[in-house]
């Protein structure tokens, strides 16, 4: 199950349209999409600073709702409105109140038509090493 919080700075001018694109992404995902667990958006203490926290079921629900139609149809207007983007993938700490599962990258298994291997190469899970350290150490206390 992936999670990631996204870090995203829009050029000056952009807010007014990148907001309405995302009430539109947010509605379709959150009425097409059952292995969406989150998909939130939030502006920033600093002017044009959005941050989203995204998370799914599985590493193919992420690439389903990366290829999805309503997502391509907005890609490359966000792609030239971004200063600044980064994907940061984060591990939900049990019983830290998100309730959320940790973070993996599940093999994708089925894809015909190679969309959701386009996405992988696009978004790479990042799964830190030291994420397990920490898990199985406190399991062990």
């Amino acid at each position: 199950m992936p999670s990631m919080l996204v870090h995203i700075k829009v050029r000056a001018g952009q807010a007014p349209r990148f907001e309405f694109m995302l009430k539109d992404l947010s509605a379709h995902t959150h009425a097409h999409e059952p292995g969406c667990l989150r998909y939130e958006y939030w502006r920033g203490a600093a002017e044009n600073q959005y941050y989203a926290f995204l998370a799914f079921v599985d590493s193919r629900a992420f690439y389903e709702h990366q290829a999805s139609e309503y997502h391509e149809q907005y890609l490359e207007e966000l792609l030239n409105m971004f200063e600044t983007f980064s994907i940061e993938y984060v591990d939900a700490i049990e019983a830290g109140g998100s309730g959320l599962p940790a973070t993996m990258d599940s093999p994708l298994g089925p894809d015909p038509e190679g969309r959701l291997g386009v996405q992988k190469q696009r978004y790479p899970i990042a799964v830190q090493a030291w994420w397990e350290r920490v898990r199985t150490d406190a399991h062990e206390t």
